[in-house]
């Protein structure tokens, strides 16, 4: 069964199947249009979520263990919200468990917010802009 299971994250089948679903899950990403399953559109080689973790720390100057509380480093906390999500393919619940939050709700609020204060405060949309390129680095 494990065998089976690691020939493809898109399908479970035979090895030409398989690969059929590899190739047509690749196609439609690079056309860019129609809808993707929602199985299809985790990231699968993510960046480790503590690279993440260690870049928004020194960008905002404070420790990991205070980005799992709340209180007035919002900014950090955002900022960090944002970059896991968009980088580490982790779920929302993993992403909302590493950042002390209940459940993924929650974190479905902390990125509207995450949008909503990049898009607006210039100083925090540099240090993001700034921690994307050196963790996708």
């Amino acid at each position: 069964m494990k065998e089976v299971l690691a020939r493809s994250s898109k399908a479970i089948g035979g090895w030409k199947f398989c690969r059929w679903a590899e190739n047509a899950h690749r196609d439609l990403r690079k056309a860019g249009k129609g809808e993707t399953d929602v199985a299809m559109r985790r990231i699968e080689a993510g960046v480790d979520p503590e690279v993440v973790f260690n870049q928004v720390c020194k960008g905002f100057g404070v420790d990991q263990e205070s980005l799992t509380k709340r209180g007035s480093l919002a900014d950090a906390r955002l900022v960090a919200a944002k970059l896991l999500k968009e980088v580490t393919g982790m779920t929302q619940r993993q992403i909302a468990q590493s950042l002390g939050l209940r459940d993924g709700s929650g974190l479905g609020r902390m990125l509207a917010q995450a949008e909503e204060r990049v898009r607006q405060n210039r100083g925090v949309r540099k240090r993001y802009a700034l921690m994307r390129r050196r963790v996708c680095a």
